[in-house]
């Protein structure tokens, strides 16, 4: 499927590194590779398998960001990255750059919000997009031209994540995903949301109105059936404006590489049997002989 592959660095390197974590694959040299093996298989099977037009890593940075900006308390209870996880993220920058990959970063933002610029870019230019990912902020976006796709590790199949996953997983459109975590939260992003607002509630919610604004709009109407829920939704309105602003993806950013100049030209393959050769990846090196 051609069009505009955009990978989710760290939540690609994450999800590698711990599915991988059992086996403790490490190089001759005794590197940990779990994280860039599980990397390198997915970037060689969506190459192989869905002939990407264009494609680019999207990284997050170290150091603060707009959102940290306005609440400190955002991602604060995460836990530090793992210490042969970070000392991975070096090898897959190197990998990237064997593939021909361009890597894409900006202070102060997010990956996802690199990757919401991208896809805005690359729908007005004509280009279907596909986002490696299964973050649900990104879910926001799923609509005309653009899906969320996980290329499955080991057997599994590939899954593409369309209009109708989302409303079967959370109960809402997609267009409504920003509007329903900004009342439930989302705990992995330390994202208050509502308080005592949980998913059944905002799901019922939206899909009585088509957005937050509505059903703020509507509060006396919602209270003559459910006082609970129109008193948490009134204290709790502060907490859902700072929220709704925390998991907006900005889709404006002025990025340092257009869409055209993310074409997709082909593998350099001396380069990058080269790169798992020296990582002792005998397996993978076959797969691109193929």
């Amino acid at each position: 499927m051609s069009g505009l592959y955009l990978v989710d660095a760290l939540a690609l390197a994450y999800r590698s590194f711990f599915a991988l974590l059992r086996t403790g694959m490490r190089a001759p040299d005794g590197r940990p590779t779990t994280a860039v093996f599980g990397f390198a298989h997915a970037l060689l099977r969506v190459v192989e398998t869905r002939g990407p037009s264009h494609m680019a890593i999207a990284h997050d940075v170290s150091g603060p960001t707009f959102r940290h900006d306005m609440y400190p308390a955002y991602k604060a209870q995460r836990q530090p990255m793992p210490d042969d996880l970070r000392a991975e993220i070096p090898l897959v920058e190197e990998l990237a750059a064997a593939c021909g990959l361009p890597v894409v970063w900006l202070q102060g933002f997010e990956a996802d919000d690199v990757m919401a610029t991208y896809s805005r870019l690359a729908r007005e230019a004509g280009l279907p997009v596909y986002l490696m990912t299964r973050d649900k902020d990104l879910m926001a976006l799923v609509g005309d031209g653009i899906r969320l796709f996980d290329p499955g590790r080991g057997g599994e199949r590939p899954e593409e994540i369309d209009p109708a996953w989302v409303k079967a997983k959370f109960g809402v459109e997609p267009s409504q995903v920003r509007d329903y975590l900004a009342l439930v939260g989302d705990a992995s992003d330390n994202v208050p949301g509502v308080p005592k607002v949980g998913e059944k509630t905002a799901a019922d919610l939206l899909s009585r109105y088509p957005d937050i604004d509505s059903i703020y709009a509507h509060l006396e109407e919602i209270g003559e059936t459910k006082k609970a829920v129109r008193k948490n939704l009134e204290e709790g309105r502060a907490s859902m404006e700072l929220s709704r602003t925390l998991v907006t993806l900005r889709d404006d950013l002025d990025l340092p590489l257009s869409v055209r100049d993310l074409e997709f030209k082909g593998l350099d393959l001396p380069r990058v049997r080269q790169f798992l050769s020296d990582l002792g990846m005998r397996n993978l090196v076959a797969s691109v002989d193929k």
